[in-house]
């Protein structure tokens, strides 16, 4: 939850801030943040260094109820860069490229493995609608079956049923594709590239994971 102190804002506790004379602001921005100017995207990036020292109100406590302390939030976001490092370590990268070409070869044109979804979906949008599309997409798989229960959930537009048929089709075919191309040229080399990147994270980590996992137990 973030306070912003300028403009309208469709936020309540800025609505309700600003309804207030100077004394029950100040009152309430101590309630809400301890005095703190950190907001909740401060916090986490602050934790990540370790230091959640200058987050406090209901800010600091909404925060560590439901991210834990520092070493926990820590933690986590250097868990997060971790995989960022590996997916642009070269011999992952070398094997999606790979794994493009084999699509290719099979008639289908995708830069690497995580945009086949986004350009099915967007395809799927174009047919349906953008807010249908969210909805009968959300299970990951547009195939008939699929397709019809999750329709009966949301009041379709008009649209082109060959159009939807062939984007079935294109879609069966696409991950069958994905499946044999990742089998092929990504799978074996990612295993071994993330292996050997959260090995190198746990022995340069041990410290930070320990109290990590020791502030989790307690909260059990």
């Amino acid at each position: 939850m973030e306070a912003s102190r300028s403009g309208t804002s469709t936020d309540p506790n800025v609505r309700y801030r600003s309804t207030l004379g100077p004394a029950g602001q100040a009152a309430f921005d101590k309630a809400l943040a301890g005095g703190s100017e950190l907001t909740v995207s401060g916090a986490v990036n602050a934790a990540k260094g370790g230091d959640l020292g200058e987050l406090g109100g209901c800010i600091g406590d909404g925060t560590t109820a439901v991210f834990g302390d520092a070493n926990i939030i820590s933690a986590l976001a250097k868990i997060d860069e971790l995989d960022t490092r590996a997916e642009a370590d070269e011999r992952l990268v070398k094997a999606r490229l790979e794994w493009s070409k084999c699509m290719k070869e099979k008639g289908l044109d995708y830069p690497d493995p995580n945009a086949a979804d986004g350009i099915i979906a967007d395809k799927l949008a174009a047919i349906v609608g953008p807010e249908a599309a969210k909805v009968v997409g959300a299970g990951g798989t547009f195939s008939p079956q699929a397709f019809d229960a999750a329709a009966a959930s949301v009041a379709l537009p008009s649209y082109d049923t060959i159009a939807l048929a062939k984007l079935q089709t294109e879609e069966v075919a696409t991950a069958q594709a994905d499946l044999d191309c990742e089998e092929k040229h990504v799978v074996d080399i990612e295993d071994k590239v993330k292996a050997e990147y959260i090995k190198k994270f746990a022995q340069e980590n041990v410290v930070l994971l320990t109290k990590a996992q020791a502030e989790l137990a307690h909260r059990k």
